[in-house]
């Protein structure tokens, strides 16, 4: 059983706008207690001179939670789900000179975990699950319309953990490993609502992780991302995505891990008042420093059907599965109702 309520503020004027969501949640299982949890956020965005020559954004987050134990960062050896607080912050300005646009930000990142935790009489203290993200961003674009745009963007971040221990299946502490790291992606790319029907945003270049840790090394190689928006008819729409990125794995056993993702989302309206939609995924784990690599699959469903303007009813499924990493499969069936004030 689940609860998850939700409020949005949103605060709109001619150059301005505020949004604020707060969101909480209770997870409830009928025969076990060990994968129960609550969690709870609070989501702050503005942003001013909309629509204007200069654009200031700037947003704050608190999230609390319970990991899920198929995140591969889960600890999934201890009893229950393990708590913790991820703070963010994120300040940025967008400048226009004519056909050209800088846009300039940065964001900041700290999780912390709760307690302690005992794998095979070995008691750990989570603290060394904490880290931090600094990173920055800068994006030069041209554009002579506004439904076309070349440009070069630059993302830097450092990544900032506790020295970790390393442990084997039997949860022996071997020995240490940093994982703090230094890094980034260089990118040339393309945006263009190619028709009414039809918007591509693809970009590739560059990625660096040069990790502390002299085991670890550097992960380095071509990095890309794209979206595709495909409105087949005023009914339904098609989005196909992909990306090469490091992860920010907080796991020990994983640092340094690239993914290659591809994502399948399609929506239809059924009915004026019945939406379905479904979701395919799949991605390529890679380990640089491993011979052992992972694949990952996810397919999912909903269907919200509207019985007035403040209630509906959601059904959705999903099924996930790891293999390679600490393999893992979910499967799941839901049904909910939502009231909308």
């Amino acid at each position: 059983f689940s609860v998850t309520p939700r409020v949005l503020l949103v605060d709109r004027r001619d150059t301005s706008e505020l949004r604020i969501n707060l969101s909480a949640g209770l997870r409830q299982f009928v025969d076990t207690s060990s994968e129960d949890a609550e969690k709870f956020g609070i989501d702050i965005r503005g942003r001013s001179g909309i629509g204007t020559g200069t654009e200031l954004r700037a947003g704050a987050s608190i999230n609390r939670n319970n990991e899920r134990r198929r995140d591969i960062d889960s600890f999934g050896t201890v009893i229950a789900p393990i708590s913790f607080t991820d703070l963010r912050g994120d300040l940025g300005i967008t400048q226009d000179f004519g056909p050209v646009r800088l846009s300039l930000g940065g964001r900041a990142r700290a999780v912390e975990y709760d307690g302690f935790a005992t794998i095979n009489g070995t008691r750990f203290d989570l603290a060394f699950r904490d880290f931090q993200v600094y990173g920055g961003s800068a994006r030069l674009s041209y554009s002579r319309a506004r439904d076309q745009e070349v440009y070069v963007q630059l993302t830097a971040d450092t990544r900032n953990y506790q020295l970790a221990p390393i442990t084997n299946n039997l949860g022996i502490t071997t020995n240490f490993l940093d994982r703090s790291s230094s890094g980034g992606r260089l990118e040339v790319g393309y945006r263009q609502q190619v028709t009414e029907l039809l918007y591509l945003d693809v970009r590739a270049g560059y990625l660096l992780q040069d990790f502390d840790d002299p085991t670890l090394g550097q992960v380095e190689g071509f990095a890309f991302q794209t979206d595709l928006l495909w409105n087949v008819s005023p009914l339904t729409s098609i989005k196909v995505s992909g990306i090469r990125q490091v992860d920010e794995t907080i796991n020990p056993l994983l640092s340094g891990l690239v993914r290659t993702e591809g994502v399948l989302v399609v929506e239809h309206e059924a009915l004026r008042n019945l939406i379905l939609s479904g979701r395919a995924s799949y991605a390529e784990l890679d380990q640089t420093n491993s011979p052992f690599d992972g694949d990952q699959w996810n397919v999912a469903f909903l269907a919200d059907y509207r019985l007035d303007r403040h209630w509906s009813m959601v059904v959705e499924g999903e099924y996930y599965e790891r293999t390679g990493l600490f393999d893992f499969d979910q499967t799941s069936l839901a049904v909910g109702i939502r009231y909308n004030f």
